[in-house]
């Protein structure tokens, strides 16, 4: 199970930086927030698609084979619940 979280994990950020990289002068080099579109938002994809709660209170992490209910409005899926950024500012007011 370990495993599988650690490879969610690195998938996702691969997918993350490719997705929030620009190009810089020339071409040839390219450039990401980190920070900003990466770390700030990887817990997010992961609390959206991957963490359950369950009613005794406790946490289950199903990979692979199951969708929490909030679906992101990314590209590949624009009809989504929310943004990342707009998850991300609901659940920081909560936590706040």
């Amino acid at each position: 199970m370990l495993e599988g979280i650690g490879k969610y994990f690195y998938e996702t950020t691969k997918k993350l930086m490719s997705e929030s990289s620009f190009k810089l002068v020339g071409g040839k080099v390219a450039g990401v927030d980190v920070v900003r579109q990466v770390i700030r938002f990887l817990p997010v994809h992961w609390v959206a698609t991957d963490l359950v709660s369950v009613p005794s209170g406790t946490f289950l992490f199903l990979l692979n084979n199951f969708q929490a209910g909030i679906q992101l409005k990314t590209e590949d899926h624009p009809h989504g619940a929310y943004t990342p950024g707009e998850l991300h500012d609901a659940l920081s007011d909560i936590h706040a």
